[in-house]
């Protein structure tokens, strides 16, 4: 890893640790997947608080990027994540 980063003139002045691997059921990748991609979609306040998803910019992701059939079971999915992600940011 120091090697590759030092051909690019680059210097690794700490590691990380990576926490332990995970494992989706193959029912839920689409969901993941568009979680992924929605991170840009996030609402806050005047102070900065996270409020929510932006719905609408949401919705075109989920229709850009994935089948129809699939929509209402992906939005679903994103919602229990939105409110289990502002959750675990309160804590």
């Amino acid at each position: 890893m120091n090697a590759a980063a030092a051909a690019l003139g680059l210097v690794i002045e700490q590691t990380i640790e990576l926490g332990e691997d995970f494992y989706l059921w193959p029912e839920c990748v689409p969901a993941f997947n568009c979680w992924r991609r929605i991170q840009t979609q996030w609402v806050r306040d005047a102070e900065g608080r996270l409020l929510g998803l932006n719905y609408p910019g949401v919705k075109v992701v989920i229709g850009f990027y994935f089948s129809k059939r699939l929509h209402s079971e992906i939005f679903s999915a994103l919602q229990a994540m939105e409110i289990a992600h502002i959750n675990a940011l309160a804590t």
